[in-house]
């Protein structure tokens, strides 16, 4: 199996994928993101909603998000250098989301009738685009990241609200530790049954680099 080969399944596999996508959401009028489709039985068991099945401040999003990682489904494709997809915006996981209208918990439609006249799709209680320090987290790693978090929690800690940020970090930390390590498991159990030497030799590359990265740094353009 050649790099050619490789990268022309890759392609197939997004189209396929981007076709299911079509058929099971329909058209949307907005990005085609990158993520694919869960499997049909996955179950969505958020711990933390509202009395409206939404959810709001950084407690609940750190309990929902480390949920999702811990329970994120591990895909695994054994052409590809990278483990993993992701398959959910949490944001979109409150019960009633619509990307016109958000569940939010006070009133605001006063400003309805502008982004009506305006056609505004407003950023009421959705997603943002943050531009992080990356260089922090490719010299601490998560395991890094984490006593950080740690640190600071106890710096704080007679501070409920930066108490209750700092959980939520931890929460958010742990969780990715989880479904990096999921994904070293599936790549590892991948590797096991796989014919081809060439993609054989990829997984346990991939399942070895996933465990590392669970508390390590990276170290490699790969890696990182």
């Amino acid at each position: 199996m050649n790099y050619p080969e490789r990268m022309a399944n890759l392609r197939r596999r997004k189209a396929e994928q981007t076709a299911a996508k079509l058929r099971q959401l329909g058209i949307r009028n907005e990005d085609d993101y990158g993520c694919v489709l869960p499997p049909a039985d996955f179950k969505v068991e958020l711990p933390c909603r509202d009395e409206n099945g939404s959810f709001f401040g950084a407690y609940a999003w750190g309990k929902n998000f480390r949920w999702l990682m811990e329970h994120h489904p591990a895909y695994i494709d054994p052409d590809d250098a990278l483990a993993g997809r992701w398959m959910f915006m949490l944001s979109r996981m409150r019960l009633g989301y619509k990307l016109e209208l958000a569940n939010f918990p006070f009133d605001y439609s006063h400003l309805k009738p502008e982004q009506i006249k305006y056609d505004i799709t407003c950023g009421i209680g959705k997603d943002a685009h943050f531009a992080p320090d990356y260089e922090i987290g490719l010299q601490l790693g998560w395991g890094g990241l984490l006593e950080k978090a740690h640190a600071a929690r106890e710096q704080f800690a007679e501070n409920p609200e930066a108490r209750e940020l700092f959980d939520a970090e931890i929460d958010a930390i742990e969780g990715v530790q989880c479904w990096v390590r999921h994904l070293a498991e599936a790549a590892d159990k991948k590797s096991r049954s796989e014919t081809d030497p060439v993609l054989r030799n990829n997984l346990e590359s991939m399942a070895a680099i996933n465990y590392k990265l669970i508390a390590s740094p990276p170290e490699t353009l790969r890696e990182a």
